[in-house]
């Protein structure tokens, strides 16, 4: 027998047992009017998720049903009715009110359609109370986490700031030997300001939910990180090889972090006399390439693939590690990669690949 003899054959569901279907979905399910809004009919979850009968919720309209604090109105729920009516399917979250005065959390989805000439709108409601108070939990959990580290910061960079202004007075009160060692409490003190630097920027990338792209200059920001460098190890050798090319990439503000991280790590973990930091930038149709070279003791191969993760260490590295856990973390939140390669003939270059979103010029060379 042929599909078209089964359909021919074969009666429809009836009424009855469509109404059991209908009362039996998980989901709260209104009929509206479409012309006039109001409520036809509603299943039997829909009496459980608000507390009333069939005939009573017949009888209510949605504002009764909706918490009336702006914007969860009897007059934006019928405007939302009305759009879903005329083809514009709607998808909000929404205010509730039950039949004992509380308020709750639901998930629409309206559509409309049309039926032997007359049109409905059928809304599908979904209780997200429970989500709604975890999301809220974590959101008061993240404010306070973000307050905590603020003052923890703030307080430890005041305490140094002190430190290191005793340190300085003692410099006339102490012995050679003794002024070296007030050297080593200087450096250990803008160190850990440096860190608290990186930790402040660690917990924005941890606290946001995503990242929003922007346009931004290479140029000015690698210049900034670049004049801070020279500005904070005086002793170091920083070059630039070529010219940083003016070009737009995806990043945010956060950019900045990524190369100030880098070029500290060049000359920190550095085991010579004077860091030599050599800095270039490769350019592509589509991508753009920061190199970071340094003469420093460079990476084991053994190393080249972990050395991002969190809390892992350099070679002969007093540090925390986090530095470069947050630089691979931003990069790759920007849509870029980063690794690290040989330097020759020593040393270690790390190299930063962003997406640029201008156009490379004609006859632009590939390295400046």
């Amino acid at each position: 027998m042929g599909q078209t003899d089964r359909e021919e054959v074969d009666p429809p569901l009836d009424d009855a047992v469509l109404r059991e279907l209908y009362d039996s979905v998980n989901d709260a399910i209104f009929v509206h009017d479409g012309q006039t809004g109001e409520i036809i009919d509603v299943n039997q979850s829909t009496c459980k998720l608000y507390g009333f009968t069939r005939t009573e919720l017949r009888n209510r309209s949605i504002g009764e049903l909706s918490s009336g604090t702006p914007p969860y109105t009897h007059e934006q729920a019928i405007d939302r009715v009305e759009k879903a009516s005329q083809g514009d399917a709607q998808r909000f979250e929404w205010q509730a009110r039950d039949a004992d005065d509380n308020i709750f959390w639901i998930e629409v989805s309206m559509e409309g359609t049309e039926i032997d000439g007359q049109s409905y709108t059928f809304v599908i409601v979904r209780d997200i109370s429970a989500r709604k108070a975890y999301e809220q939990q974590i959101k008061e959990q993240r404010d306070n986490l973000e307050l905590l580290n603020q003052v923890f910061r703030h307080d430890i960079r005041n305490d140094l700031t002190v430190v290191n202004g005793f340190a300085e007075m003692l410099e006339d009160e102490v012995t050679s030997e003794g002024r070296q060692m007030l050297i080593t409490v200087r450096e250990s003190v803008h160190e850990a300001i440096r860190l608290t630097e990186t930790a402040r920027d660690l917990s924005a990338v941890m606290l946001q939910s995503e990242f929003e792209k922007q346009r931004i200059s290479l140029k000015e920001t690698l210049d900034e990180q670049l004049e801070r460098i020279q500005s904070e190890f005086q002793d170091a050798e920083v070059s630039i090889e070529g010219a940083i090319p003016h070009v737009t990439i995806k990043g945010d503000d956060m950019l900045s972090s990524v190369f100030r991280n880098l070029l500290q790590n060049a000359v920190q973990h550095n085991d010579k006399e004077i860091a030599e930091i050599s800095v270039s930038v490769v350019e592509s149709e589509e991508t753009i390439s920061v190199r970071i070279a340094d003469n420093g003791p460079g990476v084991l191969d053994t190393q080249k693939e972990t050395i991002f993760g969190k809390g892992e260490k350099g070679l002969q590295s007093a540090g925390t590690g986090i530095g470069l856990y947050l630089v691979k973390t931003l990069v790759e939140g920007y849509g870029g990669t980063v690794w690290v390669e040989d330097n020759e003939p020593e040393g270690a270059v790390f190299v930063v690949e962003l997406q640029r979103i201008d156009q490379k010029r004609p006859n632009a060379s590939t390295s400046v």
